[in-house]
């Protein structure tokens, strides 16, 4: 295949020589290194380089990484490029792999290559596949290569090394590591001078942000009991008060309290005698409901009274007849001195 301009390549074409080379990265196979070295050197087009050189690396990772640090400038204009055709293609992030085994093993070319990506990752418009590798990579690196990476940070614009240091934290957070189990702590730590100030920095990004706990309003009690349901009433009734109610209370109770079964019959002589015996019988309400109900009245019915004895008159007058029913038969009272 004659080797093309940038410009000659239409972009089919570009799209099928990156995921071709995409596809070779994806499975390293030594066998594959003849025909990698061949496209290196014919292949003119800078997208396609990278992706022949990332490929060339993961086949033969004893031989260095140094025709991706020559195919990746160290700006990320190339690297942007590349990334959108790969998503056309929904293809992995190309060549960050390879650059991280390269800074673990304390390449300082890889590891500015990767401050250089760093802040894609960050911001509103991050890339989130990127991030992700970016995190777990860098923390692997931080512990691996603290000097190469402490080193490196300094040596970055100060965007870059934020980003770096945000990335790391991240990672950590992820892997649920304290930031003092890595080796690139201990060397912060330890820094002293002007670097010591921006050490602290560094020091505290790493460090885990835990949200402030959530505390409940609290209701003051007055608007809380404005809150509360009214229980409606009927219209038109009276106010529901104390004194509205008291009425009400006490009949209910009058109706609990059992009354007496039986009223007792008391018997009264007449104040005169013209009239026979006269049954006096109480009404029962006159009876307090709290006086003790009084005993059963007996069933057995009392004797009759005896009648009253006939009026007698004068010495030697025959007593006078008894008044009946009709007036008739009632003589007339004898006349009684001084009358």
């Amino acid at each position: 295949m004659a080797p093309l301009a940038p410009s000659d390549l239409s972009p089919a074409e570009l799209r099928a020589r990156v995921a071709t080379y995409a596809q070779l990265a994806q499975k390293p196979d030594k066998k594959n290194l003849p025909l990698l070295r061949s496209a290196l050197r014919t292949e003119r087009d800078p997208l396609v380089r990278v992706m022949i050189a990332d490929a060339l690396v993961r086949s033969d990772p004893e031989q260095g990484g140094g025709a991706l640090l020559e195919a990746l400038p160290s700006s990320p204009e190339l690297f942007v490029r590349l990334r959108a055709v790969g998503r056309e293609l929904s293809l992995p992030v190309p060549a960050v792999s390879s650059l991280l085994d390269l800074a673990v093993d304390g390449s300082g070319e890889a590891l500015a290559r990767l401050l250089v990506l760093a802040p894609l990752a960050r911001g509103a418009q991050q890339d989130e596949s990127l991030e992700m590798m970016l995190a777990d990579g860098l923390v692997e690196v931080a512990d691996a290569s603290p000097e190469e990476l402490y080193a490196a940070l300094h040596t970055a614009p100060a965007a870059q090394a934020q980003a770096g240091m945000e990335l790391i934290a991240v990672g950590l957070a992820r892997a649920e590591m304290g930031p003092a189990r890595l080796a690139l702590t201990r060397l912060l730590r330890a820094a002293q001078g002007a670097d010591g100030q921006q050490a602290q920095a560094w020091l505290a990004m790493m460090e885990p942000r835990t949200a402030p706990p959530e505390v409940a309003p609290t209701v003051p009690a007055p608007a809380a009991a404005a809150q509360a349901p009214a229980v409606p009433r009927p219209a038109g009734g009276p106010p529901t008060t104390a004194t509205a109610i008291a009425p009400i209370a006490a009949a209910a109770a009058a109706s609990l309290t059992p009354g007496p079964l039986s009223v007792p019959a008391s018997f009264a002589e007449p104040a005169t005698e013209l009239f026979g015996p006269v049954t006096m019988i109480p009404n029962p309400g006159w009876l307090s409901p709290l006086a003790p109900a009084a005993p059963a009245a007996s069933t057995v019915p009392a004797a009759p009274a005896a009648p009253a004895a006939p009026a007698r008159g004068p010495a030697g007058t025959s007593p006078a007849q008894g008044c009946t029913g009709e007036s008739q038969g009632c003589s007339a009272p004898a006349a009684q001195p001084n009358g």
